[in-house]
């Protein structure tokens, strides 16, 4: 079975202008040149959302980005409260540490998985490492240094390592809420150091940060307008605002008493782009799709976030609303929301400027509750609460200690721990039972039916992420998905033959079951975007599942030339060498690849067999000891393996 690592990279849809266009004639990166040229016109650019008429005047796509520091001088007092919020503290220097993180101790260590995690502090430097321990000796280990901290630690942080533009996440986090430090979320015993950050993770952690190009997760340096979520994000761009009050330059404020044009307030938003403004963020869903032509940093508040995101949730048949749902799925299927007609949103609870200190939360939330909650001939009088009133003065009075139970589901941001079902009597509610799907159902579903969108864009997005979604699933449901795509994806190649989503993911579904027409589609988007990192992983896959090994080969190493830091093209390339059976190239790959991830158990694993069948068999042990020391649990089937070697 050909295992192959598949990359952790997030795709952003490049811009597209109405030219006629001819590939096949010259080389991209990894690619023979075609015999036939293949000519077709480009696709022409769908409206752009910020030009629309209506758009806030600073939704323009020039519209000038100042920072924080300019807010501050007219807005004192909300902009220093703003700070005490944990959106204004979601990525910091990671040697800035919370006091309860130095309460921890300079340094830390911890077990889990078998290997020894260490936390070292050095001036103003914060390193975390990973050892394989045996009896006093080292067997392998990493130590990185960290640069970045994400998250404001109350709940918790996070860690990221930063090389050459790119950053990968570290296995070691800080939890505020249990003041210890642990594993990261999702990380188990095999992904060390090794988690790729994505432009995603970044654009809703970081107040502003720039990939190289549109397609690859290469960062351009973070600056101090990067330090947390700041108030051009909820409010667009303030550099026509700034203007104007400072400079007197640009066009004037509409009449006094009306809301100024020249930055966005959204109180005085509708529902629509007002939810949006909370939910580029907080809206994560099963699936996010970037709209055809649109970038995600493109957003601006006062649109619509579905004009350049397309969010799919679970199908209801599927999904369990009471088990670790986004706060704004549960907050939006709740009977609050629903009765009132949709104007209910994350700001009718929640203070965007600052948080309640501790001992005013229970009052302050109880007085949102009692916004809605009074009776009519009694003005802000809320009505009497059924529940015993020593129930009630056990818990502070507070309505959302009990309409609003922590579910303590798990640590990780993103995950409802406070429940937003706000339910009657959580206590009785009845867990919604899920069924199979039908033949004809799919399990994605958009997360609201629009009419902003044409029939094949949401056919499009729907076979995006269907392909997406594939990747996290068994073999089985996989390939459903796999094949329910392809339909939809070359419907959506026709209409426009030159997006690179639809060539990507299109390219993908068809790897295993047809990968030589998964080459034609790579091969057009290649040559379209030669340093596409993503496409040249696909592409290289495809030409090892068709058996062109040598090919493979070719495109994985200018993959690793681009990339020369990065575990999953190593992993594939490797992948490829080892079929090829080609044992010194795979000893020079899999050293070369422990040179920087030294516990990265696979690679061990390949140079094992490496070195066995060169006939190094005492450097081959050597290794394998490693090997058992680091994967007890498989102990057994690995013994067994090394000895098949020997046949």
């Amino acid at each position: 079975m050909k295992r192959l690592l598949i990359l952790s990279l997030l795709l952003l849809v490049g811009s597209i202008t109405l030219l006629p266009l001819m590939i096949g004639k010259w080389r991209g990166v990894g690619i023979q040149d075609s015999d036939q040229p293949e000519i077709f016109q480009k696709s022409p650019p769908p409206p752009d959302p910020r030009l629309a008429q209506g758009s806030p005047v600073n939704a323009r796509p020039d519209a000038k980005v100042v920072g924080n520091s300019s807010c501050v001088i007219c807005h004192e007092e909300i902009t220093k409260r703003y700070q005490g919020h944990a959106m204004a503290n979601t990525l910091a220097p990671a040697n800035l540490a919370d006091p309860n993180e130095k309460k921890a101790g300079k340094n830390a260590t911890f077990q889990s998985n078998g290997m020894t995690f260490s936390i070292r502090r050095e001036g103003d430097k914060l390193w975390h490492s990973e050892a394989l321990d045996r009896d006093g000796k080292c067997l392998a280990s990493e130590e990185e240094r960290v640069s970045v901290g994400i998250g404001s630690g109350k709940r918790g942080k996070s860690y990221l390592i930063e090389v050459d533009g790119r950053f990968s996440q570290s296995p070691i986090s800080w939890y505020g809420t249990k003041g210890i430090w642990d594993l990261s979320p999702g990380f188990g015993s095999d992904r060390h150091f090794s988690r790729v950050v994505n432009p995603q993770c970044l654009y809703c952690h970081a107040g502003e940060s720039k990939t190289l190009d549109s397609f690859n997760p290469k960062f351009e340096p973070l600056t101090e307008r990067s330090r947390g979520v700041g108030c051009e994000r909820c409010h667009g761009p303030a550099g026509d605002h700034v203007d104007y009050w400072f400079n007197h330059l640009g066009p004037p404020p509409s009449e006094a008493g009306k809301p100024d044009p020249t930055i966005v307030n959204p109180k005085r938003l509708e529902p629509g782009p007002r939810n949006s403004v909370c939910n580029q963020c907080h809206l994560q869903g099963a699936m996010r799709v970037e709209r055809r032509g649109r970038h995600q940093r493109e957003f601006r508040p006062g649109l619509e976030l579905e004009d350049f995101w397309t969010v799919f949730i679970k199908h209801p048949a599927v999904a369990d609303k009471f088990k670790a749902v986004g706060q704004v799925e549960q907050m939006e299927s709740s009977q609050c929301h629903q009765k009132s007609a949709g104007t209910m949103g994350c700001s009718t609870c929640h203070d965007p400027h600052g948080e309640p200190e501790p001992e005013r939360r229970d009052s302050f939330y109880r007085q949102k509750c009692a916004q809605c909650h009074t009776v009519a001939d009694k003005v802000g009088k809320a009505p009497e609460c059924s529940a015993p009133k020593a129930d009630r003065e056990a818990k502070a009075d507070a309505c959302a200690k009990c309409h609003m139970p922590k579910n303590g589901a798990s640590d990780i941001v993103h995950v409802a721990l406070t429940d937003h079902n706000l339910l009657k009597r959580p206590s009785n509610a009845v867990e919604n039972k899920t069924r199979p799907l039908k033949p004809e159902e799919n399990p994605l579903v958009r997360y609201k039916e629009t009419n902003r969108v044409s029939k094949l864009d949401q056919e499009r997005d729907l076979g995006i992420a269907m392909v997406r979604q594939a990747q996290n699933q068994p073999a089985n449901i996989g390939k459903i998905l796999d094949e329910r795509s392809v339909p939809l994806l070359k419907r959506a190649v026709e209409a426009w033959p030159d997006d690179p989503a639809t060539l990507l993911e299109l390219g993908q579904s068809l790897r295993n079951s047809n990968p030589e027409e998964s080459i034609f589609y790579l091969k057009r988007l290649n040559r379209l975007h030669p340093e596409h990192e993503e496409c040249l992983y696909n592409l290289a896959s495809s030409y090892f599942y068709s058996g062109n090994g040598k090919e493979a080969e070719k495109i994985a190493r200018d993959l690793v030339a681009l990339t020369p830091k990065t575990g999953g093209p190593y992993d594939l390339l490797s992948a490829i060498l080892l079929d090829l059976k080609d044992w010194p190239a795979l000893e020079k790959t899999t050293r070369d690849w422990l040179k920087f991830q030294p516990v990265i158990l696979v690679a061990r694993q390949r140079l094992v067999e490496s070195l066995y069948r060169q006939n190094k068999r005492e450097e081959a042990r050597v290794e394998f000891d490693i090997v058992l020391e680091q994967d007890p649990a498989n102990r057994q089937d690995l013994l067994l393996w090394y000895h098949r070697l020997s046949r």
